[in-house]
């Protein structure tokens, strides 16, 4: 008969063997179940998370679409009316100005001042310099004695203050991750002039220019009248229109070249002083398509229904992810109809002159109602998109519209 200390010992060993059971590991089996329902979960989430991204960052930049319209307002209310970033206002010294030979008529040569900059704007369409400087931001350049601004010093300082502009988080969307390299035409760019990250918002500068300094695609021939007439138009706030009717500024990149092919696709800037039809920071608008390409900072070469097709098979680049970076939307051709073949929209966001944003497809925001400053009047067929003038003809005076006069409301 076993003692009671045996016993004892005897149910010690068994609680320990018990024990050891318990706490013995998991074997391979479990640890690769365990694996295989982790990474099961984790794609299934991924999507998820990656949309709840994408979507914070359309966030943020309507946020800094809608800073920039406040300043523009403000910047307005503190100039007489007057908008920031013309050639006429706050460009006038970066644009150089006519000399008493008269005003510019669309043939004739005239001489003109010599460019200058003044610290502030590095160009004549430059709005993101004069909007910063009106807030008390203060960047390279400003304050600087003119001695200091002028040769090739002054270049130095103009080229680091660009530099600054992206930088700046309210000027920057969270989507782009592209860079663009300087360019002008006819020259080299200068060693102080880099390759440096794409400005993501340009401004419309059929609300920057003036009449006698016509936008591209809306000017007039020698003898010929003009495409679409803004009258006396002058860049100043109460001059454009009802504000929550029509873009200031929207998603997209001066000079994004829908004809570059995988050899030469980084986009560009325009660094020269004086650049002409928007610069580096603004553009006649998305609506606008040309022979030589149209709207550089909306290019839709490779949209559905325009000359290329959905996705061009000449080794083009489709240059609307590089403006419009907010996600697409799947077009699908139905049978039978005369709308844009099937392919993809591509997303992006245009501010209104009221400070609201509005997330728009690449083909909505074509429509040149948000582009004419009001009381525009159109007096031949608009040299628009293909795939703009099916959506909206009476704003392009297409198809049974084209014998009307339209005036933009």
């Amino acid at each position: 008969m076993p003692t009671q200390t045996s016993r004892v010992l005897l149910s010690r060993s068994t609680n320990l063997c018990t024990a050891r059971k318990a706490a013995r590991g998991f074997t391979l089996i479990e640890l690769l179940v365990a694996i295989a329902i982790i990474a099961l979960l984790i794609s299934i989430l991924l999507p998820s998370l990656g949309a709840a991204r994408r979507s914070a960052r359309n966030v943020i930049c309507q946020n800094n679409l809608r800073q920039v319209a406040i300043a523009q307002s403000g910047y307005a209310s503190t100039n007489k009316d007057w908008l920031a970033g013309s050639p006429s206002t706050s460009g006038f010294a970066a644009a150089g100005s006519p000399t008493a030979s008269g005003p510019y008529n669309g043939s004739q040569s005239i001489k003109t001042v010599e460019p200058v900059f003044n610290g502030v704007s590095t160009q004549s369409y430059d709005w993101m310099g004069p909007l910063l400087s009106d807030i008390g931001q203060r960047g390279p350049g400003e304050g600087l004695p003119a001695d200091r601004l002028s040769g090739q010093q002054g270049d130095r300082v103009r080229a680091d203050r660009m530099n600054w502009y992206t930088r700046v988080n309210s000027f920057q969307c969270p989507e782009n991750n592209f860079e663009a390299k300087p360019w002008a035409a006819g020259s080299s760019p200068p060693e102080y002039f880099t390759v440096q990250r794409m400005y993501s918002y340009a401004m419309c500068t059929q609300f920057l220019s003036t009449v006698d300094k016509p936008v591209l695609g809306t000017g007039q021939s020698s003898g010929q009248p003009r495409i679409a007439d803004r009258g006396g138009f002058v860049p100043m706030f109460s001059r454009v229109g009802t504000p929550s009717q029509k873009g200031m500024i929207f998603d997209g990149h001066r000079y994004a070249n829908a004809g570059a092919t995988t050899d030469d696709n980084v986009p560009d800037y325009d660094y020269a002083i004086n650049a002409t039809m928007g610069g580096a920071f603004s553009d006649v608008g998305p609506w606008w398509r040309s022979s030589n390409d149209g709207s550089r900072a909306l290019s839709r070469f490779a949209a559905p229904g325009e000359a290329a097709g959905p996705w061009d098979s000449g080794n083009r680049v489709d240059a609307r992810f590089w403006a419009f970076r907010h996600g697409v939307k799947k077009i699908t051709p139905v049978d039978g109809a005369k709308t844009a073949s099937g392919g993809v929209q591509c997303r992006g966001n245009v501010g209104f002159f009221d400070g609201h944003v509005e997330l728009m497809d690449d083909l909505q925001a074509t429509n040149p109602m948000l582009w004419m400053p009001t009381g525009t009047r159109l007096r031949t067929t608009l040299d628009a998109w293909n795939s703009t003038r099916r959506a909206f003809p009476q704003q392009t005076r297409s198809g049974t519209f084209s014998t009307s006069e339209y005036v933009f409301p």
